[in-house]
């Protein structure tokens, strides 16, 4: 089986090349230092998550998430930010982000929801070919 592919998209450089860092062992990470830069290299690779900046110059992270699902709706997209205001949470749940992580972050956390995020998209994949037996209880 292959290693499960993420792509760490934020402009601060040394954020990605720590949750890079933190991530390699269990992952192949590659990184984008911009939204931009990030659609573009989605739409030559195949990721299976995505931890994407809110908070970057030129296309931010809401409107990158929203591209991202619509050329690929099966990744995962962990937004990562140091302040997200209410409107900008419901529009990346909107658009279909799994969840948030703040900054500062404790990359064990990190690694766990990463997991998890992992774990859920098995498990529904699984649940959506076995089919479900209904119990009626009296």
């Amino acid at each position: 089986m292959s290693r499960r592919k993420i792509l760490i998209v934020d402009d601060d450089l040394s954020v990605s090349a720590v949750v890079k860092i933190a991530l390699e062992a269990m992952y192949d990470v590659a990184t984008a230092n911009s939204a931009l830069r990030a659609i573009q290299y989605l739409s030559v690779r195949k990721v299976d998550l995505v931890i994407l900046d809110i908070n970057m110059p030129g296309m931010n992270g809401i409107e990158a998430l929203e591209k991202i699902k619509k050329g690929h709706p099966d990744i995962i997209v962990i937004m990562l930010t140091s302040y997200a205001s209410k409107e900008n949470m419901q529009k990346a749940t909107s658009f279909g982000a799994y969840g948030f992580i703040f900054k500062p972050f404790d990359l064990h956390i990190l690694r766990n929801y990463i997991y998890t995020a992992f774990n859920i998209r098995e498990k529904d994949s699984v649940s959506d070919k076995v089919p479900v037996r209904k119990t009626v209880l009296q």
